[in-house]
């Protein structure tokens, strides 16, 4: 994979590659700049990665990762950076710390009401692939 892989996208939306590109299972990841922001560009997504990316466009950042753009099976997403994990925070000040992040981020996402560009996909036809157990 190089950044050839991110060529659209990077011209597109003027952004500057921030570190080499790497693969998870279901899409291709750039860290990347625009405006000194700290990006994640996301390409050559799986079908519920498109589907997760748009729903995440509707909370406008609000408990969840902010959606900078979208476009076809790209997504640019906000990019936390610094060396502090929940599981580092958890360790260092206790796990009440790392849980109120949780809670303050799980209480966002609830109090979300605009309206969402997709629907949910019910828990049984997300994991319908899965074997039974």
């Amino acid at each position: 994979m190089n950044l050839s892989d991110f060529h659209p996208w990077i011209e597109r939306w003027r952004l500057t590659p921030d570190g080499d590109p790497f693969a998870s299972n279901w899409s291709r990841l750039l860290p990347v700049r625009r405006d000194g922001l700290a990006l994640m560009l996301k390409a050559q997504m799986a079908e519920q990665e498109l589907h997760g990316s748009a729903f995440l466009e509707g909370y406008r950042g609000r408990g969840a990762v902010r959606v900078y753009e979208r476009e076809g099976d790209a997504v640019l997403l906000e990019r936390a950076e610094g060396p502090r994990t929940l599981l580092q925070m958890a360790r260092d000040e206790g796990e009440e710390a790392a849980y109120a992040i949780l809670c303050r981020a799980i209480a966002d996402l609830q109090s979300a009401s605009a309206p969402f560009p997709v629907r949910p996909i019910a828990l049984r036809d997300w994991f319908s692939i899965l074997p039974e157990a």
